[in-house]
């Protein structure tokens, strides 16, 4: 009857090395060994801020007037991940997913004088929507004794498509000699898109151990694409996110 004692508060010692904090053992008489790698699902939208220099106007004209400076943008990423617990309180990660990124831009106001008519103020406006397969690994640390993780990233993307809008809009009163107030400037894709970028990132996140052998962790996320956007321009984004990831003990 000793020894199985023995057994069993080593067994239960184990657990506790390898459970990461999580309360998964049902009792001292039914140790549960937890699981030291983990897969799951994770989902994440953010907030960016675009900057750069981006002469994307009228494609027949080759001095153009201005560029893009400042945009904005949604990022939506959705994808696998997985853990690798190497320590009860550190944890290596990797993921692949699918990032899909709408961004918008303001050109600076213009002035168009005309012979007897108040100038016609216009902008430039433009929008793009690119998607990536994104591949990443990662580095998190346990918080002391909390559930609060701590991570440390490097996740990179491999252009599937892009593409943009242009178009000239009437600010305020008039219309352009169509009689229109906004017109379509032509183009088609973006020829200079980077075929492949590189984003560090920062998160931190907390922990919610679910019925044994899985965990739900939000997370907030910064982000900065350190390469650009384009091969010819420069252009970085600077992403504050939101994630969600459901895993699993394997």
């Amino acid at each position: 009857m000793r020894s199985w004692t023995i057994i069993v508060v080593l067994l239960a010692i184990c657990s506790e090395l390898a459970a990461q904090g999580f309360e998964w053992q049902p009792s001292p008489r039914r140790p549960y060994v937890a699981p030291t790698s983990f897969i799951g699902l994770e989902a994440a939208i953010g907030l960016a801020g675009h900057s750069g220099s981006l002469p994307y106007l009228e494609a027949d004209i080759t001095d153009p007037c201005c560029s893009f400076e400042r945009g904005s943008g949604v990022p939506i990423r959705f994808g696998l991940a997985a853990e690798f617990w190497v320590h009860p309180t550190r944890a290596v990660g990797i993921e692949m997913g699918l990032l899909t990124h709408s961004a918008a831009f303001t050109a600076a106001e213009q002035s168009l004088v005309r012979a007897g008519n108040d100038p016609l103020v216009t902008r430039y406006e433009l929008s793009v929507v690119t998607s990536h397969i994104t591949i990443g690994a990662s580095v998190r640390q346990r918080l002391g004794s909390s559930m609060f993780v701590a991570a440390a990233g490097m996740r990179g993307g491999v252009l599937l498509s892009a593409n943009m809008t242009n178009r000239e809009v009437v600010v305020g009163a008039g219309t352009f000699a169509s009689g229109k107030t906004v017109e379509d400037l032509p183009t088609s894709g973006i020829a200079d898109a980077s075929g492949l970028f590189l984003e560090p990132y920062v998160s931190l996140g907390y922990d919610l151990p679910l019925s044994t052998g899985y965990y739900l962790q939000p997370s907030i996320m910064i982000g900065y694409t350190a390469t650009s956007l384009s091969t010819l321009h420069p252009w970085h984004a600077t992403t504050v996110g939101l994630g969600l990831r459901m895993m699993k003990g394997r």
